[in-house]
């Protein structure tokens, strides 16, 4: 009964379970490159097992290379990610330096306008006074061609107020001249003496009518100048 017990309960399970402990043992140093199956010591007492492991051992393969392929794979996708993202960081420092280049250019240009803007103010207020200038000097000639237009202007009646001062004082000293003339005449005419002496007298009074007549006909036309 024992023996009986023995082939039909216990020794299946022991078969059973040799054939998992076998397909379990895998030679960690073969994984990358495939998957070897250590062969049992008992390998040659167990013959229904081998093509159970067998086939195990094909599906373990398949799966380790699969797994290796989606290595590679992902390997490459990193590579060229890592490979994009330093030429883009590249770009990013050219495009930076570029950035940088513009303001630099944008702050020359800044200053450059600012003189400019300073030399046009400094040009409008010049423009601005020699408007000015135009402007005062175009209102005296249009008052000196009004002067010399209008003859009732100011300046034309204190010249002739002038003109007609220095007229009445060469008349009246022309009138003083011919009032002494005619003095000394009736004095020479009044001594009728035959002495020598009054001879020399009166020919002396004559020259001196005779010259004060001269002076008389230069001064008058030069006063009435």
């Amino acid at each position: 009964m024992a023996m009986e017990h023995f082939d039909e309960k216990i020794l299946p399970d022991l078969k059973h379970n040799i054939c998992t402990s076998m397909i379990g043992t895998v030679n960690s140093y073969d994984l990358p490159g495939g998957i070897m199956i250590s062969s049992s010591r008992n390998n040659s007492a167990l013959p229904h097992c081998n093509n159970h492991s067998s086939t195990c051992s094909e599906k373990l393969n398949q799966t380790f290379k699969k797994v290796n392929d989606r290595i590679k794979r992902n390997k490459i996708f990193f590579f060229s990610v890592r490979n994009q993202m330093s030429r883009i960081k590249l770009r990013m420092q050219r495009q930076d330096y570029q950035i940088r280049m513009q303001n630099l250019k944008l702050q020359k240009q800044g200053r450059k306008i600012h003189d400019q803007d300073m030399q046009l103010a400094e040009m409008r207020k010049h423009l601005e006074e020699w408007e000015q200038k135009m402007v005062d000097l175009t209102t005296e000639l249009s008052r000196a061609r009004e002067e010399t237009q209008n003859p009732d202007s100011l300046e034309n009646r204190k010249r002739k107020a002038h003109i007609d001062i220095i007229s009445a004082d060469a008349e009246t000293l022309q009138q003083t001249n011919e009032l002494h003339a005619k003095k000394r005449k009736l004095i020479v005419e009044r001594k009728s003496s035959s002495d020598a002496q009054d001879m020399k007298f009166k020919k002396f009074m004559s020259e001196l009518l005779a010259k004060s007549a001269l002076d008389e006909y230069l001064v008058g036309p030069s006063c009435s100048r």
